[in-house]
């Protein structure tokens, strides 16, 4: 579990997120979904390796990855407010 918690911890300082609200408060809220993927699941928990907030990905065991994104919506490129949240969207290995 520490090894989980300092992971977080480095990939919230190393990789900043590009998003239309503030970057800690974006990271803050997509963190919240990963991590949460992650308690969900014990064999991601078990063999987490790193969590990626600028590619919404979380690497696991040898090569596995969680894939996250946002739901499509037709926001102009330099449009400011809230976007859609981060949600799942597949993995590379089973994870039940």
């Amino acid at each position: 579990m520490k090894r989980i918690v300092f992971l977080i911890i480095l990939s919230t300082l190393i990789e900043i997120s590009e998003a239309a609200l503030p970057p800690d408060y974006r990271n803050e809220l997509d963190l919240d979904v990963m991590v949460q993927y992650i308690k969900d699941h014990p064999v991601v928990a078990e063999g987490l390796k790193w969590i990626s907030l600028k590619n919404h990905t979380i690497y696991f065991n040898d090569c596995c990855k969680v894939i996250f994104g946002r739901q499509e919506t037709n926001l102009p490129d330099d449009y400011v407010g809230p976007v859609p949240p981060l949600e799942f969207k597949n993995t590379t290995c089973p994870v039940d």
